[in-house]
């Protein structure tokens, strides 16, 4: 949903150099497995936020298919284990290279109705 009916998680980036992630709000995607069971989120996007800065995303993504960002999510996704978006979806994601620091992931609903959202963040393995 929005305003306080948003999903929200916290993660950490130890050691002491960055790490690539894969992170996706994934809603539209996730229809084929709701067999009229719940309703998804039809436009999730995420907005990433480090350490107590709640104002400020330091990156954002709304609609993985827009601009260069498909590709690469694609190829990332396939990579790391994770199941194909549908292609054209509204689902949410981006690849990111993070420094060590406490961060945390907000996916809201850009559709007025609220729907199930799953927030999946992988870290990329080293070529």
């Amino acid at each position: 949903g929005l305003g306080e009916h948003v999903l929200i998680g916290g993660f950490v980036i130890t050691g002491t150099v960055p790490k690539s992630l894969l992170i996706r709000a994934v809603g539209p995607s996730l229809a084929p497995y709701a067999a009229n069971q719940f309703t998804v989120a039809k436009n999730p996007r995420i907005r990433l936020f480090k350490g107590s800065d709640s104002v400020n995303p330091i990156a954002q993504n709304d609609d993985y298919g827009i601009g260069d960002n498909e590709q690469e999510v694609r190829e990332v996704s396939q990579r790391v284990g994770a199941f194909a978006l549908i292609e054209g979806s509204k689902d949410a994601a981006m690849v990111i290279a993070l420094k060590p620091g406490l961060y945390t992931a907000v996916v809201d609903n850009l559709t007025p109705e609220e729907g199930i959202a799953l927030l999946e963040i992988y870290e990329i393995p080293a070529k």
